[in-house]
């Protein structure tokens, strides 16, 4: 039952932590749509407007009046427009065929007339019957050849032109235009009309394509009425009353009407999760132990949503003149640097990279922006790596400016900008970017380090001074415990250097690591000069008065409001090794059977070192401690010892969670060694020598006078 109410717990957790994730990246990219909101005027047609409205910009537009206007100046050009007919060919070419083939079937009739004289006109010559059929008869076969050519020419004339009304009365009409061009006798008229009024169809057909494409051009001939707003010009004064024609002017300014488009918000939203399910897996593969503490998150979403914001301030701001692009002052160095500083470069780098891209979004995909905002992100990542002092972030934040000038020129060089205004004005803008953007990082940073409870190297340099009041006490009230605590520093600021781990941070870490042993600094060997308080006293005793300097040490760091970090080097630094004298003490003074089942009792609480920097401190904690228990110390006892400790710690499991590699321990071992041999290196025996100066009566060298 225990069981599922902690995984009903658990996952309760995960879930709420699931719809903050999701709120915080909804709101992320409200920020990033910000820009696409339309800001709409609210006016209502037929009621007084509540203030003088100006237009923001010149533009020129097509109302609705206008729209009216220009319909119809076409439409009464275009009903002037008479419709075009074409002259169909195969029409045309039917009536040719039919005159043909009716003269072809008067000379068959002929050749069977002679055979027959008294065969009957076929029905398809009715047309020819009464006195014309005698004149076919009668003509000869030249005469009919001729007859036939001035029936096709005349026909062929009269569809040429064009016919339309196929009725006797236009037909007569129009044959009677053409036939003068032809010498003809009366009675070769009559025969030809005969023909013509038989065979001749319309052959003019409405060409609608065509008819379209003349009242097309004769509408853009016509040009569009339009209306032409100057910026600045009033639209409409306060108190007048609204009308559709100021509605048209403020819609095509787009802002009266215009609706919110959802669909590029959806974009915008799916991008923005994409880039923080980026950063969180980032932190899950290649920087875990940040992965497992929400605040880190926390962290990193609100220096994200604070650049944003900035970002939307200098958005509203007015440049001073119409050359300088305020874009240029967006603090992305600044972000970077307070990552560089609470976190690690490579995550200032990440999310620096995923601000750029969410600013390049909300400036409506601008390319070159985002080129210049990521260059100086990476240059403000690259340029405080390693940087302790508060005056070397300001002189990062000079040499991000100079970058920044530098591509501020590139991009005018690429835009084609020749005007020398804008280059001089923008790189004043750039240069204080850089400059401003390390002075924010310096405002802002303290009030992140106690928000967050996260300690800067700046911090750590501050509490890296031996005159911090905790460290003065400890000097004072346990000086054996203040030496060995400087000796440690020595030997893992040495051995962090040599690993590429955070120097500074193992120091200050090892200056505190002890401080618990101000309360009883009598019962610890270092700070012993007479009697040991442990005799008399049970093993159990012992190991539990030794023991507590690790609780009281972190009752001290809070009392001195010492960061968590620090309080993770004095809770970490034993790990649960176990106190081993005490342990053999008890077995040899209690009846003890099994002695594994003692075994936890004599250990510390824990827990074991979970970062590079705090198992440096364990091993040198350690090491500095066993070396004064040596008699006449030398290279071999030394590394026999050191040996002997790195080997214990590695098989009895202490750094287990802590991200040391093997390599890395042996690298941390060769540079004790070092330490070590410059602090008991060879010395001459003065004393030997004295000895046989005094046998042979030689004097002594003047040094030891």
């Amino acid at each position: 039952m225990h069981t599922g109410f902690m995984l009903t717990k658990l996952t309760t957790s995960k879930l709420y932590h699931m719809v903050l994730a999701f709120c915080g990246v909804l709101f992320v990219a409200y920020l990033v749509f910000t820009p696409y909101l339309p800001s709409n005027v609210r006016l209502r047609e037929g009621f007084p407007a509540p203030r003088t409205i100006v237009s923001p910009r010149s533009i020129e537009f097509e109302s609705k009046n206008d729209k009216l206007k220009t319909l119809t100046l076409r439409s009464q050009k275009q009903a002037k427009l008479e419709k075009i007919y074409t002259v169909d060919e195969d029409t045309t070419q039917a009536s040719i065929s039919d005159i043909s083939h009716a003269y072809g079937l008067i000379r068959d009739f002929r050749e069977e007339k002679k055979k027959n004289p008294n065969m009957a006109l076929p029905e398809a010559l009715g047309f020819i019957s009464g006195p014309h059929s005698a004149l076919f008869l009668n003509l000869d076969a030249k005469s009919l050849n001729m007859m036939e050519y001035l029936t096709v020419k005349s026909a062929q004339m009269m569809l040429q032109e064009g016919i339309q009304d196929a009725s006797a009365q236009k037909l007569l009409t129009l044959y009677d235009q053409v036939s003068p061009s032809l010498e003809m006798s009366s009675s070769q008229k009559d025969i030809v009309m005969v023909f013509i009024l038989t065979y001749l169809k319309p052959n003019l057909v409405y060409s609608e394509d065509k008819t379209k494409a003349r009242m097309d051009q004769s509408s853009h001939e016509i040009k569009s009425f339009t209306t032409i707003l100057k910026e600045g010009e009033p639209i409409i004064y306060k108190g007048e009353m609204v009308r559709q024609v100021h509605l048209d002017a403020l819609q095509a300014l787009n802002i009266y009407g215009v609706k919110t488009d959802f669909i590029k918000f959806t974009g915008i939203f799916l991008i923005t999760l994409f880039l923080f399910l980026l950063i969180e897996r980032f932190l899950f593969y290649f920087n875990s132990y940040y992965h497992h503490y929400l605040k880190y998150y926390v962290l990193l979403y609100t220096i994200i949503v604070l650049t944003l914001i900035f970002e939307e301030v200098l958005r509203h701001l007015s440049p001073l003149h119409n050359a300088v692009d305020i874009r240029f002052l967006i603090p992305i160095p600044m972000a970077s640097m307070l990552l560089s500083f609470l976190v690690t470069p490579s995550l200032a780098l990440l999310c620096g990279t995923v601000i750029c891209i969410l600013t390049a979004i909300s400036f409506n995909m601008d390319f070159g922006l985002f080129i210049f905002l990521f260059l100086s992100n990476c240059a403000a990542a690259f340029l405080t790596y390693k940087k302790y002092t508060r005056t070397e972030l300001i002189w990062a934040g000079y040499s991000v400016g100079v970058v920044n000038v530098c591509l501020v020129i590139s991009l005018g060089l690429i835009r084609d900008i020749h005007a020398w205004e804008w280059f001089v004005s923008n790189v004043v803008v750039a240069l204080l970017n850089g400059v401003l953007s390390s002075m924010l990082a310096l405002a802002i940073l303290p009030y992140f380090e106690s928000l967050f409870k996260l300690s800067t190297r700046q911090t750590l340099l501050e509490l890296s001074n031996l005159n911090h009041p905790l460290l003065k006490r400890l000097m004072t009230s346990a000086p054996g415990t203040y030496q060995h605590s400087l000796m440690v520093a020595n030997l893992g600021e040495a051995a962090a250097e040599s690993i590429q781990a955070d120097p500074i941070l193992t120091r200050v870490g090892a200056y505190f690591h002890d401080i618990g042993k101000m309360k009883r600094p009598g019962f610890f060997t270092e700070n012993q000069s007479g009697e040991n308080p442990h005799t008399g006293l049970a093993p159990r005793m012992s190991k539990m008065i030794i023991s507590a300097h690790v609780k009281e040490g972190v009752e001290l760091a809070e009392k001195y409001k010492l960061p968590e970090i620090l309080k993770s080097f004095i809770l970490e630094h034993h790990g649960t090794t176990m106190v081993s004298f005490f342990y053999t003490q008890a077995l040899q003074t209690e009846d003890i059977k099994n002695q594994e089942s003692i075994k936890e009792e004599f250990r510390y609480p824990g827990p074991k070192p979970h970062l590079k920097e705090i198992g440096i401190v364990m091993l040198a904690d350690s090491v500095e401690a066993a070396s004064r228990s040596l008699e006449k110390p030398s290279y071999s006892k030394i590394e026999a010892l050191v040996d002997r400790i790195f080997t214990e710690k590695l098989s009895d499991g202490q750094l287990d969670q802590c991200p040391l590699t093997l390599k890395d321990i042996e690298t941390i071992k060769t540079t004790f060694l070092k330490v070590f041999q410059g602090i008991y290196h060879s010395r001459l025996d003065y004393q030997e020598e004295l000895d046989s100066i005094l046998k042979h009566g030689t004097h002594a060298p003047k040094d030891l006078h």
